[in-house]
């Protein structure tokens, strides 16, 4: 099945007096199951890689060593056997054809274990993921059993009041596992999605995430050839790999490459010759490995992790084998791929192949391979008959044992709770926390329009004890660096913010130096990402993943621009909660406002992040969708997000000219001892009036603006909806009519989810104001956007009476 043959023109200088070839002409270590490509890497580093692959291709392995690769390669295959007599219909998506693949991250196990307490982040795809779980994973058989056989894997208690954790199929399962003979390290393997090739992303911010705590770690992704060579993320993380906000010292890359994507062959799923050629654009070298062979696939993942520690950089071994089986088991292959399967179907296994090589050297005796496999048959049966829930393994509680909620994480609930929390801090000491968030040296020349209108702007700001967009955000990020939280911003433009508005660090004028004050109060990274959403956004869930003391923001350039990382909101934000048990403290900040920009500048898509809510009157609710002008609650937002005890994401559509809103201002009594997020706010200006108006966001500012007398009800907090805050705010208030307004066009924005909510809570027909339906965000030009806006607030001005 390996196609192709690799060959190096010359031999090495050390391959010359070697006198092993010597022994042999005709060995040649460059032709046969081994393929390099090092020519791409550095001349430094080409002298390293090949003379330090000729020493392992030289160097045999000792008879413990192979006894070992075949003992994990009989476990695999022992386990792949079984499940298709027990379970033949279901589909588990089977390794075999590149069970070299367990052996070979054993190899980069044991070549990265350190003294020191180190980790490995593993992030594997559903090929062949079940073997490595049982082979290398210590998880439990009985527990995959159960799940097979249909059953959740939650704790049934969880969703006894309101169910909300739905689980996820088998071959998505996650552990983290400390093998006894790899002590101390640990290996975290991630819950991936069916969308292959984004939990790379995830896999390196947790990686990068524990590098920064302190860890020796190392992101290990598992690819398949179609996906790796078809998906663009894998292209926005090789680029992210060197910068230095994202590298996380090397990333190994296994390919467990069937040669065939679903049923599309090589010569239709890439342009390029090989899968792994994406990573020639960062220097990393390649090895491709024939998957029959498993001593070199482990003597080439020794390489791997030997190059990584050596020289930081990534490094890709592709092991060339076969999928046994169609896509997934009840697929019939050879309609669409005939001749490949009639080759498959003819070959003999990897295992009984390798077994066979150990009985010819005389290192594996025929009652020994009987042994082992009639042992892992036993065990494979007991597991099977101990496979329902009495059996399963409980925790303390009597509650069925899950690998969430421990270490870092333990002092978090599953379950979450509406208790007010009080986030406000002393005054003085917040003004302290904005002072320093502008202070600079004194030999640091800073541009002059961030002297007069930032650090001259926020400091007259405070002598009036007033508070804008900013402002809040230092004192809220300052805050919790005291309080010993790590913070992380990232987005295309964050260190200024696209509206030059944050300024977090600020740029000598004159060396380009560039200086974060807050970095002075805590651990605090504010990056400027490359222009990328998908990779950047994973990267961003993954670091917020590893420890609930992470405050992890992501910002958009434009809010629109998240549409882009889409995949990362549906398949791990919005839903990782449910499915895996792993909570995510995630912010999303998403510049959003009817301004006159375009379709593509203009709108967060805030009703693509309320779909996704589960339920807005529900106590347990994965996402938190907020459309947020006030600064005051802003800064409580943040803090809250930190200091109760789950995580739960949070999307935050961000103003843009309401950054600087005259009356988008708060008083910093609003932040002080004693004050918290207020999901709604009641005005009433002038004798008010009986018909409520009901909006969030910008559209809020130019009501206040432009009518006299009203009554306006803002709704800071659209997911989950304050029904219960309504009314303790409203009271007994009774108005004869209540109408929602919104800048977005019908259909979008929040109306189809909030008018529903108003109608039930105020117990009357809400009605509707807004923009003409669009099909796209906002019009394209000047003239149409102004008549439309001019129709929206003559609408509202008819609406009151005036």
């Amino acid at each position: 099945i390996l196609r192709r043959r690799f060959s190096r023109e010359n031999s090495s200088k050390l391959a010359k007096t070697n006198p092993l070839i010597h022994k042999n002409n005709e060995f040649d270590l460059y032709k046969g199951s081994v393929g390099v490509e090092f020519e791409h890497v550095s001349s430094q580093e080409q002298d390293w890689l090949y003379s330090r692959y000729e020493e392992l291709m030289l160097q045999p392995l000792s008879p413990s060593q192979k006894l070992n690769t075949f003992r994990l390669l009989q476990m695999a295959d022992s386990f792949e056997s079984f499940c298709q007599k027990k379970f033949s219909t279901y589909k588990r998506y089977s390794g075999e054809g590149t069970e070299s693949l367990v052996p070979a991250l054993y190899s980069i196990f044991q070549t990265y274990k350190t003294e020191s307490d180190s980790w490995v982040v593993l992030n594997i795809a559903h090929r062949g993921k079940l073997a490595v779980l049982v082979s290398l994973m210590g998880y439990p058989m009985r527990n995959l059993f159960y799940k097979i056989k249909g059953n959740s894997l939650m704790p049934p208690e969880l969703n006894k009041d309101y169910y909300y954790f739905v689980d996820d199929i088998s071959t998505h399962i996650a552990v983290t596992h400390m093998r006894s003979e790899l002590k101390p390290l640990r290996v975290s393997m991630l819950h991936n999605p069916s969308h292959l090739e984004v939990g790379g992303a995830v896999s390196m911010g947790k990686t990068r995430s524990k590098q920064d705590g302190g860890f020796k770690a190392m992101n290990v992704s598992v690819h398949g050839d179609a996906s790796l060579g078809g998906q663009g993320v894998v292209y926005e993380l090789a680029q992210m790999s060197h910068l230095p906000d994202f590298q996380v010292g090397g990333s190994l890359h296994l390919v467990a490459n069937n040669q065939l994507g679903f049923t599309t062959p090589e010569n239709l799923g890439r342009s390029t010759p090989y899968c792994t050629d994406v990573f020639k654009i960062i220097g990393a070298p390649v090895v491709h490995v024939n998957a029959m062979c498993p001593e070199e696939a482990v003597k080439m993942c020794q390489l791997a992790v030997e190059y990584r520690n050596k020289f930081n950089k990534d490094f890709a071994v592709d092991l060339v084998g076969y999928r046994k089986y169609g896509h997934n088991e009840v697929d019939e292959p050879g309609i669409t791929n005939p001749k490949m399967y009639q080759i498959i179907r003819e070959m003999e296994g990897c295992t009984q192949s390798y077994a066979r090589k150990l009985k010819e050297e005389g290192i594996l005796s025929e009652k020994v391979y009987q042994k082992t496999k009639s042992q892992l048959e036993e065990a494979l049966n007991t597991e099977f008959s101990n496979a329902n829930f009495e059996n399963l393994e409980k925790d303390q509680k009597g509650w069925l044992k899950i690998d969430s909620f421990r270490e870092q994480w333990r002092s978090m609930s599953p379950l979450h709770s509406n208790q007010v929390i009080q986030t406000g801090r002393e005054i003085n000491h917040l003004k302290s926390i904005a002072e320093a968030s502008v202070k600079v040296p004194s030999n640091l020349k800073v541009h002059p329009i961030l002297q007069k209108g930032h650090i001259s702007n926020r400091l007259k700001n405070l002598e009036k004890n007033l508070v804008d967009w900013s402002t809040a955000e230092a004192m809220a990020v300052g805050s919790l660096l005291e309080e010993g939280f790590n913070v992380r911003i990232c987005g295309e433009d964050s260190i200024r913010g696209t509206f030059t508005h944050r300024n977090a660090g600020f740029f000598c004028q004159e060396t380009e130096e560039v200086y974060f004050p807050l970095k002075q109060l805590g651990n605090f990274s504010v990056v400027n990402s490359l222009l990328s959403e998908l990779g950047v956004l994973g990267f961003e869930y993954g670091y917020s993943l590893d420890n609930p003391k992470n405050l992890v923001m992501w910002e958009a350039q434009f809010g629109d621009f998240s549409n882009m990382g889409q995949g990362i909101m549906d398949q791990f934000i919005s839903s990782g909660e449910s499915k895996w048990l792993r909570q995510s403290g995630m912010v999303l900040l998403l510049p959003h406002g009817q301004e006159g920009m375009g379709p593509d500048h203009s709108s967060a898509r805030i009703e693509r992040a309320l779909e996704a809510v589960n339920d807005f009157e529900a106590q347990q609710v994965n996402l938190e969708v907020v459309n947020n002008v006030v600064p005051a609650n802003y800064f409580h937002l943040l803090r809250r997000q930190m200091l109760r005890d789950f995580r739960r994401p949070l999307v935050v559509a961000t103003p843009k000219s309401g950054l600087r809103h005259k009356l988008a201002i708060s008083q910093i009594e609003e932040l002080g001892p004693g004050t918290s997020f207020k999901p709604a706010i009641l005005n009433t200006l002038g004798s008010g009036s009986k018909k409520l108006l009901v909006c969030s966001g910008k559209v809020y500012l130019e009501i206040l603006n432009s009518n006299k007398d009203l009554s306006v009800l803002l709704l800071e907090q659209l997911a989950p909806f304050p029904k219960d805050y309504l009314s303790e705010l409203l009271g007994s208030k009774n108005f004869e009519e209540v109408v929602w307004v919104q800048e977005e066009p019908q259909g979008q924005g929040a109306m189809n989810f909030v008018v529903p909510l108003l109608s039930k809570f105020f117990g009357k027909e809400v009605q509707v104001i807004s923009k003409p339906p669009l099909s796209a965000a906002s019009e394209g030009n000047k003239c149409d956007f102004d008549n439309h806006m001019k129709d929206l607030h003559e609408k509202i001005s008819k609406s009151l009476g005036n």
